[in-house]
């Protein structure tokens, strides 16, 4: 803690030695104040400000800032409580950020800071209390010492910047959230999964912990990045409860067309040679595109894919092509519905089967909404039963009956 002595004569010294200085008389403003080295400084005349000096096209720009109901600390560059400084609180307040809550829990070690909570979200902690301020358009959160931690900087951290067209991205800081990137010189989009899942950079999706994609709708659905694996989505007053199974045999995918698991090698599906480069839709899953780049060996073809709700629109951007709003795309029509991957290889020498498998009935719907209302984690995955195959038809329709009821 500073005396009245020592604390007055280090904001003195900052100021007219090293940081910041009026260039005229009177009350200081961000047109007023001239900048010799980058940082978050003490503002000359209001110990409840400060100053950031900020690196724009070469110069050296002033921008000032409010403690809110607190005094900005020269040593730590933050601000801290009134009864850790010298500096007297004032009887007129200025209008001030209103505390957030969501974000207490980045102060509740009694840290005071600024604090990057996603690449658009800077936090200022000051006695345990967290206020919010929101980076402008061009700004990114940064960590840098010469701030003595977060700021709003232009064009920084790259992480949080486009540097792909027609890409999404995991946020730096909250894997929650993730960014679309219409060019390289675009502002970023910025979204956000369900609470308790994660954006997958790889698959362009969000996640829950067990790794399947969010629920949006009630039905079975195969997980498309792993169609030996599918999962049921129920809706009830609590929200979605998902449950995972398996199917009983490895070489078999579960089909959503016909509810069954099923061999992958007797599928009819859409196909696709790369024969210029460019962004192409896929012609059996409306959320993917495959890419085509010229390499050594000729054309070289990745698969990519849209989030979820998107979908591939190959007359977009001029006819470039983009991920669009799945609800409003009319330009995309898959050769078949089925998404599942079946990995280079499977079936070259695979034996075609003559028979579908039934998938096991998932659990009873009643007994996943009675766990979801009493707040109980209900993500499992079950082993395929040793019943006698059922009608697949049949199946799907007593199911459906089952989801719906």
């Amino acid at each position: 803690m500073y005396s009245a002595a020592a604390f007055g004569l280090l904001i003195l010294s900052f100021v007219v030695v090293k940081d910041v200085t009026c260039a005229n008389g009177g009350e200081s403003s961000s047109h007023s104040l001239t900048c010799t080295v980058e940082g978050r400084n003490s503002h000359p005349t209001d110990c409840t400000k400060y100053v950031e000096c900020i690196r724009v096209g070469g110069k050296l720009t002033p921008r000032v800032g409010v403690c809110e109901n607190s005094a900005f600390n020269p040593a730590t560059k933050n601000c801290v409580s009134f009864r850790d400084t010298a500096c007297q609180q004032p009887r007129r307040q200025a209008r001030a950020l209103f505390e957030d809550n969501a974000f207490s829990y980045m102060c509740s070690e009694g840290k005071d800071g600024f604090f990057c909570a996603d690449c658009k979200t800077l936090i200022n902690c000051v006695d345990r209390h967290a206020y919010k301020l929101t980076c402008v358009n061009g700004d990114m959160c940064a960590h840098k010492e010469s701030f003595g931690g977060g700021i709003c900087y232009p064009k920084e951290p790259a992480e949080c910047t486009c540097q792909e067209p027609n890409s999404f991205k995991e946020d730096l800081y909250d894997n929650r959230k993730f960014f679309y990137c219409n060019d390289t010189s675009s502002d970023p989009v910025f979204y956000e999964c369900d609470e308790g899942s994660a954006f997958d950079a790889e698959k362009s999706q969000c996640k829950n912990k067990n790794g399947l994609p969010e629920c949006h709708r009630s039905g079975v659905f195969a997980d498309i990045n792993n169609c030996t694996q599918y999962y049921a989505c129920i809706s009830t007053r609590n929200g979605w409860v998902q449950k995972a199974f398996s199917c009983n045999q490895s070489n078999l995918m579960y089909n959503d067309l016909t509810g069954a698991c099923e061999d992958p090698c007797t599928w009819q599906v859409g196909s696709f040679a790369c024969t210029a480069e460019g962004r192409y839709p896929d012609p059996k899953d409306c959320q993917r595109y495959i890419e085509c780049v010229a390499d050594e060996g000729g054309l070289k073809q990745v698969r990519r894919s849209c989030p979820e709700d998107y979908s591939w629109d190959p007359t977009a951007r001029g006819g470039v092509g983009h991920c669009v709003k799945a609800s409003t795309n009319t330009h995309c029509t898959p050769a078949t519905q089925n998404k599942c991957i079946i990995p280079d290889g499977t079936c070259a020498s695979a034996a075609v089967a003559t028979a579908a498998t039934p998938a096991p009935e998932p659990t009873s719907p009643s007994t996943l909404v009675a766990s979801a209302e009493l707040n109980v984690a209900t993500t499992t995955t079950e082993a395929a039963p040793t019943t006698p195959p059922k009608a697949p038809v049949a199946r799907r329709r007593r199911l459906n009956r089952r989801l719906n009821n």
